[in-house]
């Protein structure tokens, strides 16, 4: 234990970066590399989303952001009018839901998409198919 007290207090006084001691537990929070700083950005997309929604389509289209079909896409969040009514959707780190949803206010269909190089056109081609399916 004494021997471990000294290691201890021996990085304590020695000037290292904080980095250089956890870089191997770090390497799981990267995503770009060094020449690709914009791999590091978060971006935001957004849209208004014409006409109806099939339901079945959204929830396709939802795992199919969840697989990575539309870019490194952390969260798609959204509501559509479908034929049985309004519905909220949702896509959060791979887990997707399509559930009932009851404007309180007029509402405007919408979607927001955010990520680390959101593939905007994709996504947008994928939400008019999915429009002009229902």
């Amino acid at each position: 234990i004494l021997t471990l007290a000294i290691v201890e207090h021996l990085f304590m006084i020695l000037p290292l970066p904080a980095e250089l001691l956890w870089r191997w537990s770090l390497r799981s929070r990267r995503t770009g590399t060094a020449q690709d700083p914009a791999a590091h950005v978060r971006k935001s997309w957004t849209a208004s989303l014409p006409g109806q929604c099939d339901t079945q389509g959204l929830q396709d289209l939802l795992e199919a952001g969840a697989r990575g079909a539309f870019g490194e896409v952390e969260r798609i969040n959204g509501i559509a009018r479908a034929r049985s009514g309004w519905v909220h959707f949702e896509m959060v780190y791979g887990r997707s839901s399509v559930a009932s949803f009851a404007p309180r206010t007029p509402e405007e269909p919408r979607v927001v998409a955010v990520g680390r190089g959101v593939d905007e056109v994709g996504l947008q081609a994928a939400f008019d198919a999915c429009a002009t399916a229902a």
